[in-house]
């Protein structure tokens, strides 16, 4: 239905290749592995010597790493390289196809990945017959290299062990028959995080329905903490800050998908993630057990759960992304104004105090009388939760001096604060008075529990 109430008639090169393909996107397949982690041996599809030559180990897996569009293979798949290499004894494939993925024609792009996919699938046949097996090769794409990986995997007649499907490219690809986009059936396990699905119109780059056995909706999915809203960021990047910052700001949440990969490479933290239908059931509490299949974990590790469907969690802003899920629940008494604002918590407990988290979205609206729901990314784990640190940052509004507008007012005041952990369940409750909230101050919420709010 979504795809029936969404769709939009955009695509058109993304239906096949043909004429369209652009030979500039010759492309560079840069093998990495134990015995070369840093100096690429250059790979070619011209026969099996390019590939027994070189430093390949058909008896450990294969990962390839794909770019999309406006990209190269430095930077964030040089780190995601190094990452998995630091993980274990891998063959690990960069594929570099920059000059077919460079703007402003983005609809060349597109065309342009049915050729860099074909010649891709040539390079895997040949470790194929080199004797590596389809089962133990893991495609990594981001944005349109998702697609891409799609394509080789359905070169590959689905037999491909796993895909990861990062932030897949919206534009001429919505809502496309499965046979030209990323969809579950490219390989055994295709495992897809969104983090930038919100409206083109509005800054969103990547696809928002569903496209994997599991797909992971990072806080909902469409924008990213941390990150300049939309167009609107872009073009107050571009003023203050220049060109440069304004491409950083549109691609922001977009490239968040492969950040949060790679650090889920190494990280001691799950990036664990709960099944539920949508973002506002996550945010309400609605969706704090792991159901029968149990609770997804985002990122490299997703085949070590058995979770399917769709999985939301929540991040921090920076890095480390990765945090303790808390579910807040707060109510806005109503003798409260609506004002505009941000909030933060910290939580104590039996193992210590938390960091302050961001817990609702920055300069957020705060009606009188209503409630918030949300729920933060703590980096500590705090144990049985014995009380609870808000603090309240108004909206600055717009203008200077005397002329400013929309500003969030000085003071919040909360009736209720619930928070339960989504690791262990356990809850905590204090309305036994009115916490009233000053601008930047910390005010210490406290009550014997159980309390009966």
């Amino acid at each position: 239905m979504w795809c029936k109430d969404q769709c939009d008639q955009r695509s058109t090169l993304a239906r096949g290749c043909g004429d369209h393909c652009d030979q500039r996107s010759a492309l560079a397949r840069r093998l990495f592995t134990p015995k070369n982690p840093s100096s690429p041996i250059l790979l070619d599809y011209s026969g099996l010597e390019s590939v027994t030559g070189s430093t390949f180990d058909p008896s450990i897996p294969t990962k390839v790493i794909i770019h999309g569009f406006f990209n190269s293979a430095n930077l964030w798949v040089a780190d995601m390289k190094d990452a998995i290499l630091k993980k274990g004894d891998f063959n690990v494939v960069t594929i570099n196809w920059e000059k077919g993925a460079q703007p402003p024609d983005y609809n060349q792009a597109v065309a342009n990945v049915r050729l860099v996919a074909v010649q891709t699938y040539l390079v895997l046949k040949e470790m194929v017959r080199a004797g590596a097996k389809l089962q133990n090769m893991h495609l990594i794409g981001h944005s349109l290299g998702a697609h891409m990986a799609g394509n080789i995997g359905k070169l590959l007649d689905d037999k491909l062990g796993r895909i990861s499907g990062l932030d897949p490219a919206d534009p001429d690809y919505q809502c496309l028959p499965k046979i030209i986009r990323l969809d579950e059936t490219d390989a055994m396990f295709v495992d897809v995080v969104h983090t930038n699905g919100a409206p083109f119109s509005e800054g969103g780059a990547g696809l928002i329905q569903q496209s994997g056995h599991i797909d992971f909706y990072v806080n909902g999915g469409k924008t990213q903490p941390g990150c300049p809203n939309g167009l609107g960021g872009a073009f107050s990047a571009l003023f203050t800050s220049g060109v440069e910052a304004a491409g950083d700001a549109v691609s922001c949440s977009h490239a968040r998908s492969h950040d949060l990969y790679t650090e889920s490479i190494l990280s001691d933290c799950s990036f664990k993630a709960f099944p539920c239908l949508t973002h506002e059931d996550y945010l309400s509490g609605r969706c704090m057990t792991c159901g029968s299949e149990g609770c997804g974990i985002m990122g490299y590790h997703a085949d070590q759960s058995q979770a399917r469907g769709s999985m939301f969690l929540q991040t921090n802003g920076k890095s480390p992304f990765c945090g303790h899920q808390y579910f807040v629940n707060l109510t806005v008494s109503a003798s409260s104004k609506s004002t505009k604002g941000t909030l933060f918590a910290s939580l104590q407990g039996k193992e210590g105090r938390s960091s302050f988290a961001q817990i609702t979205p920055k300069n957020s609206h705060i009606a009188s009388g209503g409630t918030i729901m949300a729920v933060g990314a703590f980096s500590e784990l705090v144990g049985k939760i014995s009380s609870v640190t808000l603090r309240y940052e108004k909206y600055g509004g717009t203008g200077f001096g005397a002329f400013v507008f929309g500003a969030g007012r000085n003071t919040l005041s909360i009736d209720a604060v619930r928070v339960v952990a989504g690791d262990s369940g356990h809850r905590y409750d204090a309305c036994d008075e009115q916490y009233v909230l000053n601008h930047k101050e910390e005010v210490l919420v406290t009550q014997p529990q159980p309390a009966s709010c």
